[in-house]
């Protein structure tokens, strides 16, 4: 359903990624699809997953808006609940794009 309301917007200067939760192994498998969906950076033996989407998300200077969707969340809950803290904490920073 949500896929199918944004096909419906103008997302064109949107960074989009759907990420489908039940088919990620565990927890931490999210950075990595958000990674694969997003980056952009040379950062990438430099820093962290987790440090390189902060970046990206709770930026020092506005590079985007980012949407993400967390289909089938629930399967995360099992896991790594550090994870779906982080992308919840950064979406909430002032600084967040």
């Amino acid at each position: 359903m949500v896929n199918e309301v944004c096909q419906d917007m103008d997302l064109s200067d949107i960074k989009v990624s759907h990420v489908n939760c039940v088919s990620m192994r565990n927890a931490r498998d999210v950075y990595s699809k958000l990674l694969q969906d997003f980056e952009g950076s040379s950062d990438v033996f430099k820093k962290s997953e987790a440090d390189r989407l902060k970046a990206m998300f709770v930026p020092s200077k506005p590079n985007g808006l980012f949407l993400v969707s967390l289909d089938e969340m629930d399967h995360l809950l099992n896991g790594d609940s550090g994870v779906l803290q982080s992308l919840f904490e950064w979406s909430l920073s002032n600084k967040s794009t």
